[in-house]
């Protein structure tokens, strides 16, 4: 398996940081975008293996997820 696809798969431990560092680092209406992006690396320094842009992706995708059940 490549390395690129190994390092964008999610594990369940991983879900789980990104869903409690979700809760922890709320979105805060009216935020600048230098203040966007220091809570999605905050977020990211919580969830192993992953960046801020990855955690933003998959919270999305988490969130279409809840909406589709």
């Amino acid at each position: 398996v490549h390395r690129a696809v190994m390092a964008s798969r999610w594990t369940p431990l991983q879900t789980s940081q990104l869903d409690a560092a979700l809760e922890v680092y709320p979105p805060e209406p009216g935020a600048s975008v230098s203040e966007r992006k220091e809570r999605w690396c905050s977020i990211a320094a919580a969830v192993e293996g992953k960046n801020h842009r990855q955690c933003l992706k998959r919270a999305k995708k988490r969130v279409k997820e809840l909406q589709d059940m």
